[in-house]
């Protein structure tokens, strides 16, 4: 019983972190596209999948620098979902080796 639930928080945690990433990536999207273009550089698009590390140089205002800091908090708890779920799942699968007498 124990371990289907922690498995489907597995999968939820997986899941949520996933959706949340594209969430992400394609509202940092959204903002490069909106930006004049006096500050459309290429080489921005290329933050758009790595956005935790380079909001900075992805969100124009602070309303979109709020909304990029939701959204990673909401993925560290996801991640944190993940994580716990994972270790307490392979702790109640754990099978111990055969013990063998030389």
């Amino acid at each position: 019983m124990l371990v289907e639930l922690f498995w489907a928080l597995l999968v939820a945690g997986v899941s949520a972190m996933a959706v949340l990433w594209v969430f992400s990536a394609r509202m940092a999207f959204d903002f490069l596209r909106a930006a004049p273009a006096a500050e459309r550089n290429p080489g921005r698009w290329l933050l758009v999948p790595f956005w935790p590390f380079a909001l900075s140089g992805l969100a124009g205002g602070e309303a979109e620098r709020l909304k990029f800091q939701k959204l990673l908090i909401g993925l560290f708890a996801a991640f944190l979902v993940t994580a716990s779920s994972a270790a307490v799942y392979s702790n109640l699968t754990f099978v111990p080796p055969a013990q063998t007498n030389q």
